[in-house]
């Protein structure tokens, strides 16, 4: 098919985790409507991810960004190269003759939006955080009047952090993040055999180990319920980073000393569907989030929910219908709603096929792409 538009999508981040993976799975859903997406990433720490992209046939180009981390040397880094990145994507944008440059993350990831004003590029600018500082919020919007064409929100909780009742003078269009109902279907995956071995009723999280994920509150969670009921198995999935390198070792450290034996820290996995189908019940523990992509998979999954409230999730999973909602940072509101489901059959299974339906209607790869297509259009 002739491409209609050219997109590149440039993300300054290629660790893999929920943004990388919408981005991958938006491009190869736009490609069958005549979009083709080029994803512009760093050529460090984006192994996991160049390597999906290449296996859905996504063009990609690598360059030497470096993204902003939370120490001196990365800062350093950042600000002495942030001239010839600027430099490197302007001049990549002028030879591909896009049609939109379309710049994911948060507000830290402006070196595409630079790069597209001085090369006469439309750009979307797509936020999908809640961790701006309030007192920065006056300097984005003034970057976005300066530099975006379009602002795409991962949710209404993200507009609100980001924006307050600011107006913009450009289209501010919601898009959650996407879930591929097809891929995460109940009735075509396989349980892991890694879960599938015990008997236990298993409670699973999948996140990257970091401190916005609360996992050590996921933890505190374990310690309660096994100390109310037997026979329970607790798995968490998803990869640690060494500049986590101190959390984790603390989340060890609190397993240890609880001597939580059912407690297991699975690392990464490339069988996500088989990881829900195997579960029981599905906890997000994170303290921030915009679109929990992991909560989409488990409720297509037609897994019972249970979430602390983070980004939109309140609007997805209703109490007592497809799940419960409760604070962040607080392990015993986790522990007496999963308690709930541990005690439930029915509940779980209830709730488990409303949220499968809420995912279908809400939250599907179709809905997303469609949403892309009129941002692409309005902007």
């Amino acid at each position: 098919m002739q491409p209609i538009l050219r997109i590149a999508n440039v993300i300054e981040d290629g660790r893999i985790a929920g943004p990388q993976l919408r981005i991958a799975a938006v491009a190869q859903a736009l490609k069958h409507t005549g979009v083709q997406t080029t994803v512009v990433h760093p050529q460090q720490e984006s192994e996991a991810f160049a390597a999906r992209l290449d296996a859905i046939g996504i063009d990609r180009v690598a360059l030497p960004i470096h993204r902003l981390a939370r120490n001196r040397k990365a800062i350093v880094w950042y600000l002495i190269s942030f001239p010839l990145e600027i430099y490197l994507l302007w001049r990549l944008f002028c030879r591909g003759r896009y049609d939109f440059v379309h710049c994911s993350g948060g507000f830290w990831q402006i070196k595409g939006l630079i790069a597209a004003k001085l090369a006469g590029t439309k750009a979307l600018w797509h936020i999908n955080d809640t961790v701006l500082p309030r007192w920065l919020r006056p300097i984005f919007l003034l970057a976005c009047r300066s530099l975006a064409d379009g602002v795409i929100v991962a949710g209404e909780r993200v507009r609100s952090h980001y924006m307050g009742d600011a107006r913009l003078p450009m289209p501010v269009i919601e898009i959650q993040a996407p879930v591929d109902c097809r891929k995460f279907y109940p009735a075509s995956a396989a349980a892991d055999p890694a879960l599938a071995r015990t008997s236990a009723l298993k409670i699973v999280t999948v996140a990257n180990l970091n401190p916005l994920k609360g996992v050590e509150h996921f933890i505190g969670m374990a310690a309660l319920l096994s100390q109310w009921f037997d026979d329970l198995a607790f798995y968490i999935v998803g990869p640690a980073y060494d500049s986590q390198n101190a959390y984790v070792s603390a989340l060890k450290e609190s397993i240890r000393q609880n001597d939580l034996t059912n407690v297991h820290l699975m690392g990464a996995s490339n069988n996500i569907p088989g990881i829900l189908q195997a579960a029981d019940v599905y906890v997000c523990s994170s303290i921030a989030e915009a679109s929990p992509i992991s909560v989409w998979e488990a409720m297509a999954m037609g897994k019972a929910i249970v979430s602390t409230d983070v980004g939109d999730v309140k609007r997805f999973v209703i109490d007592g219908v497809s799940g419960y909602v409760v604070p962040s940072r607080d392990a015993q509101s986790l522990a007496e709603a999963t308690a709930k489901f541990v005690r439930d059959r029915s509940l779980r299974e209830r709730c488990g096929a409303v949220a499968r339906q809420v995912a279908l209607e809400k939250l599907d790869i179709s809905v997303c792409v469609a949403a892309h297509r009129m941002a692409y259009s309005r902007c």
